[in-house]
């Protein structure tokens, strides 16, 4: 062995020793009383969802909501997907003439739309919520009255309406807005107005060619889309 490496292979050792010596060891003590915490039950526990709803309901918030919640079971309080009546100006169920069958989920776009103008229109109704394909087959009931399936539905004095352009121009027409009637305010161009009408058709049907791309690349991403158009 070369003299510089036995130096080097010394000092090695010697440092090895030192840093071995130096690294401290746990008191028995301690070691016992960790594992003593280990094993022990926690001292505390989560609260229960009762006991957070309980808490929560007495809040500023929690108020509001349970306020909300009464309200719509009669009909009132303000817009909300869990909605099944809407008397809006009516003073009671006999008045309403429209039932409107909308996804369950609230995104549809084209059942938020005709939903929206039933809302800026005020005009009472009822409402079913019908589950849409991605979450499972469609209620019998409902494809016995609808056989499509498709979403929007209306049921307007017993007729059944689907297509959500179609549902949307008749409503403005049978519940005129203003400046043309009560309900309002109009949302579409007047049933005479054929060139605002034809520009306002083509935009909403803008508007669903764009979603249509959507879902296609959501759902089938591998067919030809808007987004991913084969060359």
């Amino acid at each position: 062995l070369h003299p510089s490496m036995a130096t080097t292979t010394s000092a090695s050792r010697s440092v090895c020793s030192t840093r071995t010596r130096q690294i401290p060891v746990r008191p028995a003590c301690t070691t016992r009383r960790l594992r003593a915490m280990a094993s022990s039950p926690p001292t505390t526990t989560a609260p229960s969802w009762t006991s957070l709803q309980e808490q929560a309901s007495v809040t500023l918030e929690g108020t509001r909501i349970k306020d909300q919640i009464s309200l719509r079971s009669q009909g009132l309080g303000t817009p909300h997907v869990a909605n099944k009546l809407r008397l809006q100006d009516a003073s009671d169920e006999s008045e309403i003439r429209l039932t409107l069958y909308r996804d369950h989920a609230g995104w549809c776009p084209y059942c938020q739309k005709v939903w929206a103008l039933i809302e800026e229109k005020k005009i009472p109704c009822r409402i079913e919520r019908i589950n849409m394909r991605s979450y499972g087959p469609k209620p019998k009931w409902f494809t016995d009255k609808v056989p499509g399936g498709l979403l929007p539905v209306i049921e307007l004095d017993g007729k059944v309406v689907t297509e959500s352009l179609v549902i949307m121009q008749l409503l403005e027409q049978e519940f005129p807005g203003e400046p043309f009637g009560p309900y309002g305010p109009a949302m579409l161009p007047a049933p005479g107005d054929k060139k605002n009408l034809a520009a306002a058709n083509a935009l909403l049907k803008e508007e669903r060619n764009l979603f249509g791309a959507w879902c296609s690349l959501v759902f089938r991403p591998s067919m030809p889309n808007l987004f991913n158009k084969k060359s």
